[in-house]
């Protein structure tokens, strides 16, 4: 892995367990920038059936993240083919806005291999 693509951070864990202290802790860090509870991989359903288009609004509310992360929405791509890249291209702007290398997210999952379906390229 080149130093150029750092792999994504997820911070997870369940409720109460002291993932928003280590999110904060680890979001100080001038190359780190994570979304605070994304909670991209609850939005699985809503890629089911190939491309959609209305991605960024459905997203949005759901929880309210991309306003939240002041994401701007006309630089995201408009139809992306699975919750992978959807998910990537808004960590990447929110990490390029903080001018920061490492790119994740702090979220509560009961199943810690749930992120590792977000990471582009994984299956």
């Amino acid at each position: 892995m080149s130093p150029s693509a750092p792999a994504p951070l997820f911070v997870i864990g369940i409720w109460r367990s002291g993932t928003s202290l280590l999110y904060a802790l680890l979001n100080q860090h001038p190359d780190i920038a994570l979304l605070y509870e994304g909670e991209a991989a609850l939005l699985r359903p809503a890629f089911w059936g190939g491309n959609k288009s209305d991605w960024q609004e459905r997203w949005n509310f759901w929880n309210g993240a991309l306003e939240r992360h002041q994401i701007q929405v006309g630089k995201l791509p408009q139809a992306v083919p699975d919750l992978q890249t959807a998910y990537a291209a808004v960590c990447r702007q929110y990490a390029e806005s903080r001018n920061a290398a490492i790119w994740g997210d702090n979220t509560t999952f009961l199943n810690p291999n749930s992120s590792s379906s977000l990471r582009p390229g994984a299956s």
